[in-house]
């Protein structure tokens, strides 16, 4: 009307005005009644603080001389009835209540509540929400349904809403879904082809021709093909197309519907509506493993393709297709394999969702069944994955999705690798943090302890009493019964709800506990468990009850909890010896600590070093069983803490517990590698946090393992250019060189050059040595083929004598040097050597390998050392050992690190695992130069340094 004026037409009206004259007459709504949110809050609809706010509203309305909630329903005046709006009272003028009312909008359809105001683009509705919320409770209480829609900043329309599609019923969904989960899975690396754009055909059919859901030999023929639209859209990395054809068929017998689903065409079908190319799929999944955003990935494509995309349906299409690929979900290191030597695990409690109010609550003994405290993890995640492909049958109908089910304590559930973990029912009582305690009234105190400052004082003190804990279990509901470290253990778990810790409830913004990982030294997760509420020592105890072999050593910031409750739910058997610290807690060993006085030394530390090597195998034991780990050999367990928090313990025990105390595995284990973890979550934190549950969910867990997939596969394409195509992952999950029987990553000849490869035929049969009185070089040669004789293939062979520089040995070791010709090629091609000690008293054959190619001997090579030393030892008995030596980065200085390895060997020097620089090896051709000639002057540098 202001345009109009200035142009010169004063008399224009708008089109509401327009309007008045057809506006009913005004019609007093139901009052809103204190007995139905009082409902609300008992179904955990609502929040104490939204019921008293909402109530506040309503009086001040009622004084004001206003309705509170006003609802518009626009069907009754012909036109849409998929949304519902209220006119909210507000009693305040802002600039989205120009007259003290704000505008809620409610979709039918998706479940999908809107607010005009300020606070809608915040996570959490507002309390205009919920007023209209409260007045559709009371008066229109069918028109609640369950919110479809992933949580997202603002209503946005949903494509092909208007003529919903035909409703399945609930058998037809599970079959239909049942039969996409079995025979139509998408393999998770794509081959190059259909990662290509390819024309978009005008329509699309499906291929199956006779019916696959009735059972038997002569299945019925479908129907011929039908077009259930002709107008469906096909999204594309370059290109949307619309107006196109979607026909299905159907079995005259059972009335099931087969559409078309097939990727080998370059297309994926959400729901007959919208389709989604396969190179966009692609693209989409490299923005996840980049971190970047759905949302954001399509908003640049609206800019690039100059058009409007409908993100929420596109965002559930590309859900479809994640859940309808078949990601592996190893969550296995590929140097430390299925049972690794240490876990480093931390909680990341910013990397969360909101919950539902009535899960914030603390669960009452009466509630909880013995079910609850464990899950099926398999059966858990095959629904989820389900209820997302289901949703391409529901999804623009009233078709109820039959995989959907009510959120509860045990619907996170934990995901472990298949081959790590002790079955598929795992452990998950996280439902008994806090777990309050029925008391009868004259047990209750009257005592005014439980207040949270005087709580905090006592859990803050070194040494409470105990009559002090069971005063404050007595007060808080809980349990008694047990030690200290139990009591106190519960006490803490109780800063996880809201009516005992108001604070700390506020502090975490009222969100979700987050996420516990735990991986290995190399940042590859075995274990990771969505939490509602923040970590304790019982989630750390599930994840470590959870693996088949638990590990040698476990880092956490709460390294002493863990160990408690980890040991009181074992019966004291799992961190053992001296409850997992390193050392007996002795006053001596405590003021050593302190004094950083204290330093220890374990055998197996040295084999932390030797992931990638021959590991004994796991087949057949049995879960739980307290034996030896595989690699490191020790059946010790040791609940250690992180550099962050080791040294800030205030029980003097707790000290150690510090790593620090083991300078061997300080330069061995990077305990930080959790918190870099939650640096590279915190890049998809901005998205993983806006996500439904079941999204969020889904994604955590595909994060995860899309960064163990970017980590192994860094690794084994570096070992697979160094080995010439001679890598494969064995059986034990870790990286075999130069062996058989393994397996390849099905991405990495894509992207490596297997270069020169050695064939069966290369690998010789060696002749028996017939002569054993003495085993000398030439004794080696006549073993060798004839067909090989005369090639650069040749093996030393240097007893160590008692001279001058050297000392005798007492066990019989020797030293083997010689060059590997059938691997590599030829010697002048690549002149590598390496070192082997064979040592007879320890049975145990030591491999020296600068450049870490030839640490596997294979059989044919060992063949050679059988028969040569037969009459001597029986070296089929024996082990392969690769000890922590020095590191070359070049190619031309491993005739420096024999000789220094050599050395060090028989002066029984043990050496630390680090890479010498150019200037470190300068020095030690110089070292091995005048030892050799005395006559060589330090001053003189031979032209090749």
């Amino acid at each position: 009307m202001a345009l109009a004026n200035i142009s010169g037409k004063p008399g224009v009206e708008c089109e509401h005005l327009a309007r008045v004259p057809f506006a009913p007459a005004y019609k007093q709504p139901e009052q809103l009644m204190m007995e139905a949110i009082l409902a609300m809050a008992d179904k955990g609809l609502i929040s104490t603080e939204r019921q008293r706010e909402c109530a506040q509203t309503n009086e001040e309305a009622r004084a004001d001389g206003a309705c509170t909630v006003y609802p518009i329903f626009y069907e009754q005046y012909g036109f849409s009835g998929r949304y519902i709006f209220f006119s909210i009272y507000t009693g305040r003028k802002e600039s989205w209540s120009v007259y003290g009312r704000t505008l809620v909008t409610f979709d039918k359809t998706m479940g999908k509540w809107s607010c005009q105001c300020s606070s809608s683009k915040k996570v959490h509705r507002c309390g205009h929400i919920y007023l209209a919320l409260w007045w559709t409770f009371q008066c229109k209480n069918e028109l609640l349904v369950e919110e479809r829609e992933t949580s997202g900043s603002g209503a946005e329309e949903t494509e092909h809403s208007e003529g919903l599609s035909k409703a399945f019923t609930e058998d037809q969904i599970v079959a239909m879904t049942n039969y996409l989960w079995q025979t139509k899975r998408i393999p998770e690396v794509l081959p190059l082809q259909l990662k290509q754009p390819v024309p978009v055909p005008d329509r699309f059919e499906p291929a199956e021709l006779v019916c696959p859901y009735c059972p038997g030999p002569t299945p019925p023929d479908l129907s011929d093909c039908t077009a259930v639209t002709t107008n469906a859209t096909v999204y594309g990395l370059y290109r949307v197309k619309k107006g196109v054809t979607v026909a299905v068929r159907t079995c005259p017998i059972c009335g099931k519907q087969v559409r078309f689903q097939e990727y080998q065409t370059g297309f994926h079908n959400f729901n007959n509506k919208i389709l989604l190319s396969i190179p966009l799929c692609s693209m989409l999944t490299s923005a996840v493993r980049n971190n970047t955003a759905i949302g954001r990935f399509l908003s640049m494509l609206e800019d690039h393709l100059e058009l409007k995309i409908h993100h929420n349906t596109l965002r559930k299409a590309f859900f479809h297709f994640s859940a309808i690929t078949n990601y592996s979900y190893s969550y296995c290191c590929n140097r430390c394999g299925h049972n690794p030597p240490v876990l480093i695990a931390d909680g990341n409690w910013k990397t969360a969702f909101d919950l539902p109010v009535n899960l914030l609550k603390r669960p009452s003994c009466d509630n909880i069944q013995t079910a609850a405290l464990t899950v099926n993890i398999d059966d858990q995640w095959t629904q989820l994955q389900k209820q997302l492909i289901a949703a391409g049958f529901c999804d623009g109908t009233s078709s109820k999705n039959p995989f959907c089910r009510e959120l509860d304590y045990s619907a996170f559930a934990p995901w472990v690798g298949e081959f790590s973990r002790v079955g598929p029912v795992l452990p998950k009582t996280e439902v008994l943090k806090g777990l309050s305690k029925q008391l009868n009234s004259t047990e209750k105190s009257t005592a005014s302890f439980p207040i949270e400052d005087a709580l905090f004082r006592v859990l803050d003190t070194k040494k409470p009493q105990k009559a002090e804990l069971v005063q404050a279990c007595a007060e808080l509901g809980v349990s008694a019964e047990g030690s200290q470290a139990d009591i106190l253990n519960r006490l803490e778990e109780l800063v996880l709800y809201k009516e005992i810790y108001p604070k700390m409830f506020v502090k975490l913004q009222k969100a979700g506990g987050g996420v516990l990982h735990a991986g290995c030294m190399h940042s590859v997760v075995y274990y990771c468990c969505p939490l509602w509420w923040q970590e304790s020592a019982r989630d750390h105890a599930d994840a470590l009850l959870s693996l088949t072999i638990p590990p040698t050593v476990y880092i956490s910031d709460i390294a002493g909890r863990v160990a408690r409750h980890t040991n009181n739910r074992t019966k004291q058997q799992f961190f053992q010896p001296n409850d997992g610290r390193l050392c007996e807690a002795t006053p001596e060993n405590i003021r050593k600590a302190e004094q950083k006085n204290l330093h220890l030394s374990f055998p197996w530390v040295r084999k932390l070093q030797q992931l990638g090597g021959p590991v004994q195998s796991t087949h057949g034991v049995k879960a739980g069983t307290r034996g030896p780990h595989p690699i490191t050999g020790t059946k010790d367990r040791y609940s250690l803490y992180d550099r962050f928090h080791q040294t800030n313990q205030k029980r003097a025990e707790e000290k150690l517990r510090s790593l620090d105390l083991v300078p061997e595995m300080t330069g061995i284990i990077n305990t930080s590698m959790a918190e870099q973890l939650n640096k590279e979550l915190a890049n998809s934190r901005y998205f993983l946090c806006q996500l439904k549950d079941i999204h969020f969910m889904f994604m955590l867990r595909l994060v995860f393992h899309m960064h163990n997939q970017r980590i192994n596969n860094t690794f084994f394409e570096k070992m697979y250019r160094l080995t010439k195509g001679q890598a494969s992952i064995a059986a034990n999950g870790i990286v075999s060189l130069f062996g058989d029987g393994g397996e390849m990553p099905e991405d990495v000849p894509s992207r490596v050059s297997p270069g020169h490869a050695v064939s069966d035929a290369d690998i010789p049969v060696f002749k028996t040595v017939e002569e054993k009185e003495e085993t000398t070089e030439e004794h080696l040669q006549t073993a060798i083929p004839e067909s090989h004789v005369g090639t650069p293939f040749s093996v030393k062979l240097f007893p160590i004598q008692a001279e001058n520089e050297f000392m005798a040995l007492p066990t019989y070791e020797f030293i083997c040097w010689w060059r590997d010709f059938h691997t590599v090629g030829s010697v002048s091609d690549r002149n590598k050597i390496i070192l082997k000690v064979l040592d007879g008293h320890k049975e145990q054959i030591r491999v020296y390998d600068s450049m870490r190619l030839y640490c596997h001997p294979k059989d044919w090579e060992l063949d050679v050392l059988r028969q040569a030393f037969e009459g001597t030892w029986d070296l089929s008995k024996w082990t392969i050992h690769y000890p922590q030596q020095w590191l070359q980065k070049d190619s031309h200085n491993c005739g420096v690190f024999v000789c220094t390895m050599a050395e060090m060997e028989v002066t029984e020097i043990e050496a630390r695992q680090e890479t010498l620089t150019a200037h470190q090896l300068q020095y030690l051709r110089r070292y091995h130069a005048t030892s050799i000639m005395s006559t060589v002057m330090l001053e003189v540098t031979p032209s090749f340094l």
